[in-house]
């Protein structure tokens, strides 16, 4: 998965989470984050609730982190079908879950 897509996710999963979080979790800088949740920001992947840091996935977010997780998915019609719903939300909460 790309830095958008992890930085999607990471937000899908936790959107409380600082900047600073996400450069642990992702193992670079804290500038290299800044660049790309500014990128994010400008690319509507993702969109920032307050002055404090807090992000959500926008609609576009949502179907970029989709897209990147079937793409890591090779058998990804069987993964579908054992999505316990078919609704694009709930299949990416079961695919991140996985």
């Amino acid at each position: 998965m790309d830095r958008y897509g992890l930085i999607c996710r990471s937000i899908y999963e936790d959107s409380d989470v600082t900047q600073r979080e996400l450069s642990s979790i992702l193992g670079i800088s804290l500038g290299s984050v800044n660049k790309l949740v500014g990128e994010c920001l400008k690319d509507g992947l993702i969109q920032n609730h307050s002055e404090y840091g807090k992000y959500s996935l926008t609609e576009k977010g949502m179907e970029y982190l989709l897209m990147a997780l079937l793409s890591r998915q090779p058998d990804s019609v069987h993964v579908l079908s054992r999505s316990p719903s078919r609704h694009p939300k709930d299949f990416l909460k079961f695919l991140v879950k996985g």
